[in-house]
């Protein structure tokens, strides 16, 4: 595991900034996926786009305690999603808590959530089960962070408490579900400009 940053939720280092994180400096377009089981309340999530200790996003899920700025903790009501942008060791919330799901307290429900982002565009997605999540139709949120400069750097595991974590996180390489964006990525790497990617026909017998 590795600090977030010190203090970067407000010091002094807490809980709060702890995350295992792999990968390169100079990866820029991406997406990153975990599944998980959760038994616990607490905070869990993903870092991307990680050059360094303070400078990196992190989205965060919890039905407990939620890290906020300058070092306080909301204590929820309902469960909540935030994005959070940490550059030069400043904090700010993203966007407006997004509505929707989050990760529901089962230990025996396997759970996955995802992350893209392309140039300034973030987008995430949640799951249940082995299915891919395809973020381009049902994007737990879509937002164009312009003008930040957070651009590249690595990507993990985010927990408020990282012992269980640490002893089982195994990074792979993502096996390819073909979402729309994977299909945008891939024509567009081969030559492709136009690109509409309609929803699927069914026709009767």
């Amino acid at each position: 595991g590795v600090a977030l940053g010190p203090g970067s939720f407000g010091n002094p280092p807490d809980s709060f900034e702890n995350a295992i994180v792999a990968g390169e400096d100079t990866w820029s377009d991406y997406g990153v996926e975990a599944s998980f089981y959760v038994a616990d309340n607490d905070a869990i999530g993903l870092v991307f786009r990680y050059p360094s200790p303070g400078n990196f996003y992190v989205l965060i899920m919890s039905r407990d305690r939620m890290p906020s700025l300058e070092g306080a903790i909301d204590y929820l009501m309902l469960p909540e999603t935030r994005l959070y942008r940490i550059s030069g060791d400043t904090v700010e919330q993203v966007l407006p808590n997004p509505p929707g799901d989050t990760y529901k307290q089962s230990p025996s429900l396997l759970q996955r959530v995802r992350v893209e982002v392309e140039g300034t565009t973030i987008r995430a997605g949640i799951g249940e089960g082995t299915d891919p999540i395809d973020t381009s139709a049902e994007p737990l949120f879509e937002i164009d962070d312009t003008g930040s400069a957070l651009v590249a750097g690595r990507a993990g595991l985010y927990a408020f408490g990282m012992d269980e974590v640490e002893r089982r996180a195994r990074f792979t390489p993502y096996a390819f579900g073909w979402s729309g964006w994977h299909l945008r990525q891939e024509l567009a790497a081969a030559g492709f400009r136009d690109i509409r990617i309609l929803d699927p026909q069914t026709h009767g017998p």
